[in-house]
């Protein structure tokens, strides 16, 4: 027989209550192999699997979860469906109250819990659609990034049944009783417990209280699994001492008794522990009391009590001691049940829920700083194909190792298959590029695993999400430059198109054209921006609009900016023969400007032509500031340093942002189209136009206008002292012998 008792509140005056119950072990046992039995009957294949579903599943009474805010059902357990006569399938997309009740509207009684909530809620309930009445057990918890209501509900209607019979009289007049009393009271204080060891020292109060013993311990299983530990305690009499709980940890783990046991006298231990012995005769211990819990199946932990002053009778410890092991075995669950929600399976490290958790709790303005390292490991699915997925899993252990290694004390996750992220707040600069290289150089030395790393580390506006998004685009970069170099890859996807991009450059497919920028007080010719095109046998010159996104797609967009700066500093090194020395600009995309050897790569070309670096003018946009800013900013930071000049390009698209002037020293600001084409018709912008280029002035940063197509759109310019002018008024787009012709004479 098994002995459980229930607690609840009564509703209508507060009152804690309790039912005993017992139950027939035999019983209980048939009616879970037939619960196996029906198992593929009663769980859909298509409902949700998850550590929770599984956790609820091993629960005989019904167990669900639902969405507070909704009331809609998310899963439920086994005895959950089948008490409904229902399938996962039939019940998804139902409220919680259609379900049970049969309701159109929510139950009245439906507790109102807060957001942060831990304490479960009791209460009993008469369920008038089943017929039955529950003893409703509820609380909020966290389940996969969702703030959910996990219920139970059991039944009790027997049990109100057979009190109201006279058989049970005896039983009922029990609970009044001191002890009953205490238990009940204990009972309810550990279930309020904020941990286990709250919990324990609820219990040993009480037991003090009951007994009144010189010394008191709850010896458990150590979590490795060998051995016992005394991790709760109560010293009535001076301190027990270290070596006596060494020695009772030792005598518990050896003759580990399955019954309640009293020593009479320290010459009752002496055949089993010589040490023991000496410990009760030296510190004056006659007698000692040995009560096991069951903690987990086959698993047993202890309560001890030595020199209790009130020879009570044991009953009322091992009654106690049923619900301490209980209470333990039941919070154990639910921290290996939590380990299981936020911590990855295979390698221990945090999984993505935990990312979700952390990004959710992330303040930027507890942290000066944010770093993140993206890790990827490379080849890993040709390793599953060829070795298959142990060889892979042992490849991402491998990883997971080496990265808590050298991030013992930081955020380290496993977001997908191979894909690891790892999050160091509050950490200088220096700090955080020492790391970084000091886990390369550990990479470099592992023979067998090949990772590919991205990192970004900022101080300024701190913001995660940018940061993550960026560290994980400067991993793919590096990855997809891995796979580049790799000689059997080389026919397969990017790679493919990559060759096929590269034939094209060789075989001058792409050309580039230059659009006339010219002085507007003067007309002279001021420069020229640099423009890629596509010529096509058959349909001749294409615009970038037409290919240009599906290189960005693909990463290959910096072979197509490299090579425009090629083609224009050898112009200008065949200009500077002739004496002509023209300012041109050129657009470097995003990406271009986030791989790692970008200023590497710029300076050898500009060194291989002799061009002069001031006379070379990047352009980038001002969606810069939406992802990677921050690398960004350094790495223009560092052309500026050069000598290169750079410009900020369409201005005034969208939702301009100021905020990126006082990020990055820009020497040119190129007013938008759209600003310059209502200048003439609309006062506001007219005003606008006036205002920005004022500013610059102000800030000496040169400014030109885009898309002058007609006079009226010059002299406004003019007359807001705008510098420069680009646009069909003065030239389309045009191959390089037509721009000579006409503008180098």
């Amino acid at each position: 027989m098994r002995h459980t008792i229930y607690l609840y509140r009564d509703p209508i005056n507060g009152d804690v209550m309790a039912l005993n119950c017992l139950v027939s072990i035999d019983k209980e046992k048939r009616m879970e192999e037939a619960v196996q039995g029906q198992r593929s009957a009663a769980w859909d294949s298509t409902d949700v699997e998850s550590a929770f579903d599984r956790f609820l599943s091993q629960v005989s009474d019904m167990a669900y979860l639902v969405d507070p805010a909704t009331h809609e059902l998310v899963c439920g357990n086994l005895a959950f469906y089948r008490r409904l006569g229902k399938t996962g399938r039939e019940c998804a997309g139902h409220k919680c109250y259609e379900l049970l009740y049969d309701r159109s509207l929510p139950c009245v009684f439906c507790p109102n819990l807060k957001k942060k909530q831990v304490r479960m809620g009791i209460w009993e309930n008469y369920n008038s659609y089943l017929n039955q009445r529950f003893l409703m057990k509820n609380r909020l918890v966290e389940w996969e990034g969702r703030t959910l209501l996990l219920a139970f509900a059991i039944d009790i209607s027997e049990i109100k049944q057979e009190l109201q019979g006279d058989h049970l009289q005896e039983e009922k007049s029990q609970l009044i009783g001191e002890a009953n009393s205490r238990i009940i009271s204990c009972l309810y204080s550990m279930a309020e417990a904020r941990n286990a060891q709250a919990a324990l020292d609820c219990a040993a109060d009480v037991l003090t209280a009951h007994y009144r013993p010189s010394h008191l311990r709850f010896v458990l299983p150590r979590e490795n699994g060998f051995g016992y530990a005394c991790v709760s305690g109560w010293d009535g009499r001076g301190e027990l001492g270290r070596p006596m709980e060494q020695h009772l940890e030792e005598w518990l783990s050896r003759m580990q008794p399955s019954a309640c046991r009293e020593v009479d006298g320290a010459q009752e231990i002496l055949p089993e522990s010589f040490e023991l012995y000496q410990d009760m005769e030296s510190q004056r211990i006659g007698e000692m009391a040995v009560i096991p819990m069951e903690i987990a199946d086959r698993e047993l932990g202890y309560l001890v009590m030595l020199d209790r002053e009130k020879q009570q009778p044991l009953q009322m410890a091992e009654t106690l001691s049923y619900f301490v092991g209980r209470e333990i075995r039941h919070r154990k669950d639910a921290r290996q049940l939590e380990h299981s929600i936020y911590h990855d399976s295979l390698t221990g490290l945090l999984n993505r829920s935990s990312y979700d958790r952390y990004r959710r709790d992330y303040n930027r303005d507890d942290s000066s700083s944010i770093g993140v390292i993206c890790a990827d490991i490379n080849d890993l699915r040709a390793v599953n194909e060829a070795q298959g997925t142990k060889a892979g899993d042992e490849l991402i252990c491998r990883l997971a190792n080496l990265l808590k290694q050298h991030f013992p004390r930081n955020q380290v996750f496993r977001l997908n298959s191979n894909e690891f992220d790892m999050i160091l707040e509050n950490l200088t600069e220096p700090e955080f590029e020492e790391k970084l290289e000091q886990m390369k150089a550990t990479l470099s030395l592992t023979a067998g695993l090949s990772v590919s790393l991205g990192s970004v580390w900022d101080d300024q506006e701190r913001n995660l999400d940018d940061v993550q998004k960026q560290a994980v685009e400067l991993m793919r970069l590096e990855k997809q430059r891995y796979y580049e170099n790799q000689p059997r890859t080389r026919k397969l996807g990017r790679t493919e198109s990559l060759r096929q991009l590269l034939q094209a450059i060789e075989r001058r497919s792409f050309r580039v054209f230059l659009q006339p920028k010219v002085f507007l007080n003067s007309g002279s010719l001021a420069g020229a921006e640099a423009l890629i095109r596509y010529y096509d046998e058959e349909k001749g010159i294409i615009s970038p609009a037409a290919f240009v996104g599906n290189l960005e797609w693909e990463n290959l967009i910096s072979h197509i900016d490299l090579f425009v700066l090629e083609e224009v500093c050898r112009m200008m090194e065949r200009w500077n023969q002739s004496g002509h020395a023209l300012t041109i600009s050129f657009n470097f995309s995003r990406i271009t400007l986030l791989s790692n050897d970008i200023v590497r790569s710029v300076e050898s070309i500009v060194k291989k032509y002799q061009v002069d670096r001031s006379r070379l003018e990047i352009e980038v946009t001002e969606s810069i500031g939406e992802l990677g800013k921050d690398t960004i900013c350094k790495v223009l930071r560092r052309f500026g340093d050069l000598g290169y000049r750079i410009s900020l390009d369409d201005f005034g698209t969208k939702y301009s942002n100021l905020a990126v002037l006082s990020d990055i020293r820009f020497d040119v600001l190129k007013l938008d189209k759209s600003l310059v084409s209502k200048s003439c018709d609309d006062r506001v912008s007219r005003q606008v136009v006036r205002h920005v280029i004022s500013m610059c002035n102000d800030l000496h940063i040169r400014t030109v206008a885009e898309g002058v197509e007609e006079e009226d759109q010059e002299r406004i310019l003019r007359e807001a002292n705008c510098e420069i002018g680009q646009g069909y008024r003065y030239g389309k787009p045009m191959a390089e012998d037509e721009f000579e012709r006409l503008w180098i004479r």
